[in-house]
């Protein structure tokens, strides 16, 4: 089978790649209160484009999607009460009724580590031709690295699936399309594009002890930029449990992850890759930018300098403890750890570059999901009305369950934190680099490492990986465009 890259999968992984970070056992989340909220929203009349007639008489769709993630995303066997579970069941069931079809749940592990095997699957599948799988839905970075091999289906090709609808995120589609060519596509479909993306948690009761601006004042006059987040962050060091030295037992002003890092790079507005008018991608001039310099030297002299933050490669932070004033997580973990804390907590967008900045922006995280399908499926048409069918269920009565009875509602604890949560959702963003980054040189880690290295020199050391960021960005843009 011919290798061939297709940079709609080049371009579309984007958003998805960097965050390779943790995975948090899956906690309890029933709610008594609300065990009939996502039944009751089932019952709204499909609003998609799809014929009113469309029946597949009872054909098995086969789904081969990733199981070993904290929420789940697709496969809920019976309700439970949970609002989000329930919600999903009922979607799952209102489109196999609607569309007469059952769906053959596979589920397999696809974490970091097992990409290469749930590849593998798809791959031995294409190559025998044996229609094992419909749909896929997996970790970003996998479905890219199928797309790199030419094993999933041109979605732009099939007839049922309409770009056009509101429950397909603009941002994904925007980085994913080359010439007329998409192999994967995300949105409404998919729960952990929301659980998955990156915000900043803070402890309102900390705020209130030390007398801090608030929070959220600062996001509504714009003035929420990384001055005012290390600024807020001073000061706040204790050496909680008296061993004389700074480990996680002690009280900090900020606690961040050296993958979630990256929320201040392109929370900045700074890019990594950006598209040429012929489909070809090209290094960014923000690499080699004043603006990138300074973030640099900002961010260092906080995480390396100042005891006030705990900058590390672990994913063990005790935010949860009560003795951190921020923490920079997915939104997951308002879910999977915030659930019984004893203060009241806010959730914030990532900072600004500067207050002449004009917009937030939302980094989201590589474990999000995108759906697309294997390259020699038999029934592109059934498979195109499934996913649209699923992606507009999700959209009407899927999504209102998650954000507003559970994201804005059960997990956060103000109309404030509810309100952040909108601006978080809507300024949701990614970048070639961090779609592609696997067969991109890496270059989606570049700033993360020059941190983690403590390394202010931006200009040599970038100038020592810019061949090969080169080489691999020639070879992709080569590939993905030829006909």
């Amino acid at each position: 089978m011919k290798t061939r890259f297709t940079l709609p999968a080049l371009l579309l992984l984007s958003a998805l790649l960097i965050s390779c970070g943790s995975e948090a056992t899956a906690p309890d989340t029933t709610d008594t209160t609300n065990d009939t909220a996502a039944s009751e929203a089932v019952t709204e009349a499909p609003r998609d484009t799809l014929p009113a007639d469309l029946d597949f008489g009872g054909e098995t769709v086969n789904l081969l999607i990733r199981n070993d993630m904290p929420l789940a995303e697709f496969d809920i066997t019976e309700e439970t009460g949970d609002i989000v579970s329930d919600a999903i069941y009922q979607r799952n069931r209102a489109v196999a009724e609607r569309l007469n079809i059952t769906f053959n749940h596979i589920g397999e592990a696809c974490a970091w580590a097992n990409i290469p095997t749930f590849t593998g699957l798809v791959e031995k599948s294409v190559m025998a031709g044996d229609g094992a799988y419909d749909i896929i839905g997996t970790y970003s970075m996998a479905m890219a690295d199928l797309a790199v091999i030419n094993c999933l289906y041109d979605l732009a090709q099939t007839p049922h699936l309409d770009f056009e609808q509101p429950w397909w995120s603009d941002i994904l589609l925007e980085k994913s399309y080359v010439g007329d060519r998409l192999y994967f596509i995300t949105g409404d479909i998919s729960a952990n594009m929301t659980y998955y993306t990156y915000a900043y948690f803070f402890n309102k009761s900390m705020i209130e002890t030390y007398d801090l601006e608030s929070p959220y004042t600062l996001v509504d006059d714009g003035r929420w930029t990384i001055d005012k987040f290390f600024e807020l962050s001073t000061g706040i060091y204790k050496d909680l449990n008296g061993n004389g030295k700074k480990d996680l037992g002690d009280q900090f002003g900020s606690y961040t992850n050296s993958v979630y890092v990256d929320s201040l790079y392109w929370g900045s507005g700074l890019t990594m890759i950006e598209s040429n008018p012929d489909g070809t991608i090209r290094l960014s001039d923000d690499l080699h930018s004043e603006k990138l310099i300074k973030l640099l030297e900002k961010s260092l002299d906080a995480f390396t300098v100042s005891d006030d933050h705990y900058f590390t490669g672990d994913f063990n932070t005790t935010f949860a403890d009560g003795n951190i004033l921020f923490c920079v997580d997915e939104m997951h973990y308002a879910i999977t750890h915030l659930r019984d804390v004893d203060f009241e907590y806010g959730i914030l967008p990532a900072p600004k570059f500067d207050d002449a900045q004009q917009s937030y922006y939302t980094t989201m995280g590589g474990p999000i999901f995108m759906y697309g399908m294997p390259l020699t499926i038999a029934k592109p048409d059934m498979a195109s009305a499934v996913l649209e069918a699923l992606a507009s269920e999700s959209y009407y009565n899927l999504s209102p369950v998650l954000f507003e009875k559970a994201m804005k509602v059960k997990y956060s604890t103000d109309t404030d934190s509810a309100r952040m949560f909108d601006i978080i959702r809507q300024s949701r963003t990614t970048d070639h680099a961090r779609t592609f980054g696997r067969n991109l040189a890496d270059i989606y880690a570049v700033f993360r490492t020059q941190l983690t290295d403590k390394n202010k020199n931006w200009a040599s050391n970038y100038e020592k990986k810019l061949k090969k960021y080169q080489k691999s960005i020639d070879a992709l843009s080569a590939i993905f465009t030829e006909e």
